[in-house]
């Protein structure tokens, strides 16, 4: 089983009003100390994770009644500072975790996220890894002086932009650095070429702007939801990412991805599937269902709405919020959505309004919340594991930072008991600890 750390740099992460915990930050930090990242970092290590992931969005939203006011007054996945900036402040902290943050291919130049990536991949020795995204909120758009780019459209640059990264830094051979004081070398110039690429979206012409970085490229993340979202992830992706509620939806998932990868000359192996899960750990059971109880309780109305209309670019306040979930429109943003929402009657809410979908997602963003005691919460994840055939799970704590400390300290040894987990690190590249199978 893989495990990785899984949050925004907000206030909030993928549980709505969150950050009114009182546990929330801790005594000295805000949501944005370094302090808190390293130290979430460090406790991500300590776990034997292969790695830390940053979702990252680029403006506040702003669909719901037309307005950002709901997203600032809830603190929703918004101010979203650039993580890129983060990342080696948690790798100084850190010797073997992995650091993920997300980039759009939207808004910045292939030429730019490889300079990013390849230096980041040399500061943090080969520890980096990138969420590609190729975004549509409206209001991302708007800041950025461009009009929203139509869905199919969106994939299609995101396949030549994919294209130029990978022949950017494939223009330098792994051995092009020699290093040879003694003859005034210091690069093969044979061995590093220029690249010409014009596409119908893109051009870029010249060589890559770093020396091959100890991964070669970064660790590519992916969440495509649509068909072309999906193919898209299995040409590309080391690491296939989902949000689904229960483990048919997962192995489904799963068939569905390898049986993509296959389609581009690709293995199951070159393409592992991760799933968010959102853990809620007690003592006892009646423990944790009172912190659960605790923690949903704080999630807002408007701010799940908010948050949902933001994902799907539909505003919701101009449905009739007690209508059953199933009547509901078309929508243009994240395919996919509403149909995880309606999955819940699976889960006891055969009767669901279009509000409690809403709530239900301002929880978790349709994660399954794991609650229990350490062992429950082990056995389940060792559970949906096995049964999905998936490769591991992203791990989102509504409490930061004690919520990973307490996964790491209490689950994790559980899992390593029962022998489905990692008792150390064999490598020390993030590409070695995803292909890491033995649990030594």
């Amino acid at each position: 089983m893989h495990l990785v750390g899984f949050s925004l740099w907000s206030p909030s992460a993928h549980m709505v009003g969150s950050w009114r915990h009182p546990e929330s930050h801790g005594p000295g930090m805000d949501w944005a100390s370094p302090e808190l990242w390293q130290r979430i970092a460090q406790d991500c290590e300590r776990g034997k994770m292969d790695g830390f992931f940053f979702a990252v969005g680029l403006a506040p939203y702003g669909v719901y009644q037309d307005s950002i006011a709901p997203t600032l007054r809830d603190g929703i996945q918004f101010p979203s500072p650039d993580a890129m900036l983060l990342l080696p402040m948690m790798a100084a902290a850190t010797e073997r975790l992995g650091l993920v943050s997300t980039l759009s291919t939207t808004y910045n130049h292939p030429y730019a996220a490889v300079r990013q990536f390849s230096t980041l991949d040399h500061l943090t020795k080969g520890r980096v890894g990138w969420n590609v995204v190729t975004s549509f909120q409206p209001r991302e758009a708007e800041a950025h002086g461009m009009d929203p780019i139509p869905h199919a459209e969106r994939y299609e640059r995101a396949a030549e932009y994919m294209e130029i990264c990978h022949e950017f830094w494939d223009s330098w051979d792994a051995d092009a650095v020699v290093e040879d004081r003694e003859n005034g070398v210091w690069a093969d110039p044979d061995k590093v070429r220029d690249i010409d690429y014009s596409g119908t979206y893109y051009r870029a012409k010249g060589t890559g702007p770093m020396s091959p970085s100890p991964q070669g490229k970064p660790v590519i993340f992916q969440a495509g939801g649509s068909e072309n979202g999906r193919d898209f992830c299995a040409r590309w992706s080391d690491a296939a990412l989902s949000f689904q509620m229960n483990v048919v939806q997962m192995k489904a998932f799963v068939d569905d991805m390898n049986a993509r990868a296959e389609k581009f000359g690709r293995t199951a192996d070159q393409l592992k599937s991760f799933f968010g899960v959102q853990p809620i750990i007690g003592l006892s059971e009646a423990e944790a269902r009172e912190k659960q109880d605790y923690l949903n309780g704080l999630v807002p109305p408007d701010g799940s709405l908010a948050l949902l209309s933001g994902h799907t670019a539909f505003d919701f306040s101009t449905l009739d919020l007690d209508a059953p979930a199933e009547e509901i429109p078309d929508m243009p943003g994240i395919r996919g959505i509403w149909g995880a929402v309606t999955s819940l009657a699976d889960h006891g809410l055969d009767a669901m309004t279009i509000r409690e979908g809403a709530r239900a997602y301002g929880q978790s963003v349709l994660m399954p919340q794991l609650v229990g005691t350490p062992q429950q919460v082990a056995d389940e994840l060792i559970s949906l594991w096995e049964e999905s055939d998936g490769d591991g799970f992203l791990v989102t704590c509504p409490v930061r930072p004690g919520g990973y400390a307490e996964f790491s300290d209490l689950v994790v040894p559980i899992l390593q008991k029962a022998k489905v987990y990692r008792h150390d690190y064999e490598g020390s590249t993030f590409r070695e600890h995803l292909a890491q199978t033995t649990l030594s």
